[in-house]
């Protein structure tokens, strides 16, 4: 798949943290704010709100809501109306900074470096409760339907089910450098899970049948791990086979790099690029990706958020000699089979309708007939006695003589 990088926005000192509504509107968190941003149109966005607050982390839930978290181990959300932030919701579920932030759907799970993984119900205004300690500091958090994956500083990914009141753990899988990002295809018989940070990422393979794992078990390996430039990398899996994913990186040149076939939207690609991180997928297509990287431009480095869209070459059709005039052929041939049917479609009437009693008269028999023996009906006036007689001015009830 071919790529097309557009470069969208400059965004504020010390953004690293991303999102979006499912209207397509991206979100992003700063050490001193939380802003909204428009969907791209021509290459550009506008700022449609901002608040002023620490965001470690952040998502966006449904169209109009934001959660975040900060370092201070509290958790924030606004609805967004009028392009106005409204907080609504303020606990403080965690004694260390949150780190990562997930919707589960009911629920909103944190990450947090004091080595707990908490749960917020939604349902209940965001209620906070204890879903597990791993003990380490954690880094990263994803919800997988009902599983959750938990990365940890110590290179450890838990996979955890909340089917049951108390999670149960599935899994640990072992990427051996602290974790920075997770992914995952919905969970099934070799569906994959992505962990990556340290200048690494691991992938491995749902099994085909799942067990109850005790904390005594041993990590999994990674089916397949490779090395992927600084530590500060963004990567997300791309539907297809175990190994396909989309990965920017930091050239040695200074010019942001991409595994994939990638054009730029203007003319060079961005240079004095550093740390690409914090890829997420568009939600109106999700092909394409967001991703934030810090550029200098001068003597000035700052970060700018932006976008990969698939971009590709129209497909061609080749036709063997003989191929075209048998196509057109066959196209002919369709269209005035459908132009012949819809012709007597139109111009039959259904059964009952000539059963009409004939001395109705005129403006009766012009009315649209009450029939659901044709998807398409045209009616035409039905002669009569009464009309015929009008029409030539004979009395029909004078004998002949």
């Amino acid at each position: 798949m071919r790529y097309e990088l557009h470069e969208l926005e400059k965004l504020p000192e010390g953004t690293f943290s991303i999102g979006c509504l499912e209207n397509g509107e991206v979100i992003t968190g700063s050490k001193k704010s939380v802003q909204v941003w428009s969907t791209p149109s021509a290459g550009s966005m506008s700022r449609l709100a901002e608040v002023e607050v620490e965001a470690t982390c952040l998502v966006g839930l449904g169209s109009q809501t934001i959660a975040a978290g900060d370092a201070a181990g509290r958790v924030r959300v606004w609805h967004l109306r009028r392009r106005v932030l409204k907080e609504v919701v303020s606990v403080h579920p965690h004694s260390g900074p949150v780190r990562a932030v997930s919707s589960g759907g009911d629920i909103l799970l944190t990450a947090s470096d004091d080595g707990t993984v908490k749960q917020l119900d939604v349902l209940a205004d965001f209620l906070p409760s204890d879903f597990f300690t791993v003990g380490v500091p954690a880094s990263a958090i994803l919800a997988r339907g009902k599983n959750v994956l938990v990365g940890c500083e110590d290179g450890v990914v838990w996979e955890l089910s909340r089917r049951l009141q108390v999670p149960t753990l599935l899994r640990r899988l072992h990427l051996g450098v602290p974790v920075r990002g997770l992914d995952a295809d919905p969970e099934g018989p070799g569906a994959r899970v992505l962990a990556v940070g340290g200048g690494r990422f691991g992938i491995w393979l749902d099994p085909a049948q799942r067990r109850q794992a005790s904390p005594d078990d041993e990590a999994q390996q990674p089916a397949f791990t490779a090395k992927c430039g600084p530590s500060e990398t963004a990567v997300v899996l791309l539907p297809g086979q175990p190994k396909d994913l989309l990965q920017v990186t930091r050239a040695v040149t200074g010019e942001l790099n991409c595994n994939c076939q990638w054009t730029s939207a203007s003319s060079t690609k961005p240079r004095n690029a550093h740390a690409p991180r914090s890829m997420v997928r568009d939600p109106i297509d999700s092909s394409a990706v967001y991703f934030i990287a810090d550029v200098t431009r001068g003597a000035i480095q700052q970060p700018e958020l932006f976008k990969l869209v698939p971009h590709g070459p129209p497909s061609v059709e080749v036709l063997l000699p003989g191929q075209l005039e048998a196509d057109e052929s066959s196209a002919m041939t369709d269209v005035e089979a459908v132009v012949s049917a819809e012709d007597m479609k139109e111009s039959i009437l259904p059964e009952s309708e000539c059963q009409r009693n004939e001395d109705s008269d005129l403006e009766e028999a012009s009315q649209p007939p009450k029939s659901k023996s044709c998807r398409r009906l045209i009616t035409y006036p039905i002669s009569t006695k009464a009309s015929r007689a009008r029409a030539t001015g004979i009395d029909p009830e004078k004998k002949c003589e």
